[in-house]
């Protein structure tokens, strides 16, 4: 086919000799019969991208507004504008760029084997050319459907069940592991933007694998052949072409592939993903020197927006503070002062400053340079932490410890003396605290009347961990209607904890399940914000130290004994100093349960002795009277059920010398435990006076009464079981 006539196709001829292409492999025939390029000029040089749907028609949309659809193209710019290297209608959607064998395939229902996905129309094309079934997309985040965020684009979606696709390869280019170092940019910004690419590719697939996907790869060309001007997958099969076949060969080996790329397999959505994180030097600051290295050098860089510098001499990285300490929030100005500590370290603080200070010390001209925000915001994330959040900033504080490769024994003897039997569960709990902030989790409760147990040192490790984002209150702190001191925590503790009235109660309990809340402070309007504190209550009274009831699932209660030996420097001396080894063993550790419940954990996740006691000591006198003497009339009568009319109860009660109103243990009943009367005839039994049982059937308003209701073991093993009380 002859390309089409225009002004200048310099440009465009150039592209596809580089490509090693045949004016008739540039030719496609739509399924009406005509025919169109893949690629063509412009009267301005530029090379016009057509894209054709799997169908074999071409890719069309319509913008807002307008009437009819268009025709969907892409443009690469002969002379790029800055870093733009290619442009699209404002307003049009992404589509993935399908290469002539792959439209084949669908067409035919040929099954793929190994599908590839590469940014870029051009390495698609040549890839085809040397015989990979691959496709295009036109940004590393270029997967999506643009009806739906998160989805994986209908048409991709599409050819991987029709071709019954077993292997899917995202590959990138060689300078994955590059950067280009400019003064005030945040470096980290790069490497996140291909995590989450990688990342959010995995997820849109999680529907397909196992049917018809069995395996989900990310691959990139090795970064040495970006020295060597192969950075991309044409570029790499262009110039190295006496190897051609060693380099489909390679690739192929999917994540084995060792000579030109490297593999990783994305299968397990969590350890997979953190291995990705790893290598893209994203753990912390320490690693992503390490990782881009050459094209830092010995200048100071910024990392997720705190700057840092490699000490030459120490071999260490130096954290640099900021040269301006003022930030404007709103209408507001605020100075960052750093308020020195008892232990040598300072505290940042941000206190409200007038604009006629700023320009009295520093002169007019200086504010202009004071970075601006449009309000506050409180978003917690420990990994990838960011300051400002679309113009907003941040209250939540980055933690100061930063994960590092290391050993953590201490800190895991001391999860494993805290949670006992639950060492695994209490691992997860902390891990979520570290990798899921905002996700629900139980009101976690320590109680001992014991001491040296380890209660205390616990908060105050949390604290080290997660420094400013952990606070310990008061009892009454939470009765004040002033919160914003503790509303953006995400630990709240309270130690010595003795809570006896309903109304603190109620607030830890909305708390530990609310996902917003009104933050008010002393002379300012209250104002909606999210919420996501996890609350954490240390007592010395074991049984009795919150009014628990007997249908709670939010508490998780554990008994803390005591250690066999007092160790005053455990926290300062071991724990602390460990804290980013910890951290590294929390990033690559997989979690033992799975999302069960909104607080995560299941119902029996988190059942325990202790709590079991809470519940049967807050248990009104009434409760328990009842509770004896069903149970004690299930097993002497030896039946698996007992009913009672609310007459016959009172009569019980009577013969203990109780008196309770009949509407008292109604309430009882139909409030606490949500048991409905029927009113027919029910077996009733008596005691007769030579010790004998008898029955009778009789007519009334009667409850039934079983044994799972009380915990009680299925007739005959109540010899062999301990009775557990109603609970």
């Amino acid at each position: 086919m002859l390309i089409t006539s225009v002004k200048d196709e310099t440009y465009l001829l150039a592209r596809l000799n580089s490509l090693d292409m045949l004016p008739e492999q540039n030719e496609f025939e739509l399924s009406n019969g005509e025919k169109s390029p893949f690629f063509e000029a412009d009267e301005e040089g530029n090379i016009i991208l057509n894209y054709f749907n799997l169908s074999g028609g071409h890719y069309s949309w319509k913008k807002s507004g307008a009437k009819y659809p268009k025709r969907f193209q892409r443009v690469r710019l002969r002379r790029p504008k800055d870093d733009q290297k290619y442009s699209q209608p404002k307003g049009s959607p992404q589509f993935p760029f399908f290469t002539p064998g792959i439209i084949d395939c669908y067409k035919e229902s040929k099954p793929i084997k190994t599908l590839f996905i590469v940014e870029g129309e051009f390495k698609a094309f040549k890839g085809w050319l040397c015989g990979l079934t691959i496709i295009g997309i036109p940004s590393i985040h270029g997967f999506y459907s643009h009806e739906q965020k998160g989805k994986l684009h209908e048409d991709i979606e599409s050819l991987i069940v029709h071709c019954k696709v077993r292997q899917v390869v995202f590959l990138a280019d060689a300078d994955i592991l590059s950067t280009h170092w400019t003064p005030g940019k945040d470096l980290s910004k790069r490497a996140n933007s291909f995590y989450s690419a990688i990342k959010n590719f995995r997820e849109s697939l999680e529907l397909l694998l196992t049917n018809p996907l069995e395996l989900i790869v990310f691959s990139h060309i090795l970064p040495k052949y970006d020295n060597e001007n192969a950075k991309g997958l044409d570029d790499l099969l262009s110039t190295y072409t006496s190897v051609r076949d060693k380099i489909i060969s390679d690739l192929n080996k999917l994540h084995l592939a060792s000579d030109y790329f490297k593999g990783f397999i994305l299968n397990d959505v969590n350890t997979d993903l953190k291995k990705i994180f790893k290598y893209l030097g994203l753990n912390s600051p320490g690693e992503f020197f390490e990782t881009y290295k050459s094209g830092i050098g010995d200048q100071e860089f910024i990392f997720r927006g705190r700057t840092f510098k490699q000490d030459s001499e120490k071999h260490s990285l130096e954290e640099i503070q900021s040269e301006i300490p003022y930030i404007r929030v709103g209408v507001k100005f605020y100075k960052k002062i750093y308020t020195p500590q008892a232990d040598g370290k300072t505290l940042l603080n941000l206190k409200e400053w007038t604009r006629s200070c700023i320009e009295m010390d520093h002169g007019k001209e200086y504010v202009k340079q004071v970075e601006r925000y449009e309000d506050w915001c409180y978003v917690p994330n420990h990994i990838q932490y960011q300051q400002s959040i679309n113009g907003f900033y941040n209250r939540y504080y980055a933690i100061s410890h930063l994960p590092e490769p290391g050993k953590c024994e201490k800190s895991l003897e001391f999860i494993r003396h805290i949670f006992g039997e639950h060492y695994e569960k209490g691992l997860d709990y902390i891990q979520l605290l570290y990798i899921k902030p905002t996700q629900i989790l139980p009101v976690l409760c320590l109680v001992s009347e014991e001491r040296n147990t380890g209660k205390t040192t616990f908060l105050n490790w949390l604290t080290a961990i997660f420094g400013r984002n952990a606070t310990i209150n008061r009892n009454e702190d939470f009765e004040s209607q002033f919160n914003s001191g503790w509303a953006g925590k995400l630990i709240i503790a309270v130690d010595e904890t003795f809570i006896d009235r309903k109304k603190i109660y109620e607030r830890i309990k909305s708390l530990s399940t609310g996902k917003t809340m009104k933050v008010e402070a002393k002379g300012q309007d209250s104002v909606d914000a999210e919420f996501f504190g996890k609350v954490i209550l240390c007592s010395n009274n074991e049984d009795s130290f919150i009014p628990v009831d007997s249908n709670e699932i939010r508490f998780w209660v554990r008994k803390v004994i005591p250690f066999e030996s007092e160790d005053p420097h455990l926290l300062s001396k071991s724990l602390i100093p460990e804290i980013p080894a910890f951290l590294q063993y929390l990033l690559e550790r997989q979690l033992t349960t799975s999302h069960q419940t909104r607080m995560w954990f299941s119902h029996s996740d988190i059942q325990t002795e202790a709590l079991s006691l809470i519940v049967q000591r807050n248990k009104s006198y009434l409760e328990k009277e009842l509770t004896e003497q069903i149970t004690e009339a299930l097993i002497d009568w030896d039946l698996e059920e007992v009913k009672f009319t609310l007459t016959d109860l009172s009569t019980i009660l009577n013969q203990s010398g109780i008196r309770e109103p009949h509407f008292k243990i109604k309430d009882l009943l139909t409030r606490k435990w949500k048991l409905e009367f029927k009113n027919s005839t029910y077996t009733k039994w008596v005691h007769l006076e030579n010790g004998e049982r008898n029955s009778y059937t009789v007519k009334g308003k009667h409850y039934t009464f079983s044994r799972t209701l009380f915990g009680l073991p299925p007739r005959g093993l109540d010899n062999q079981i301990q009775i557990q009380k109603c609970g």
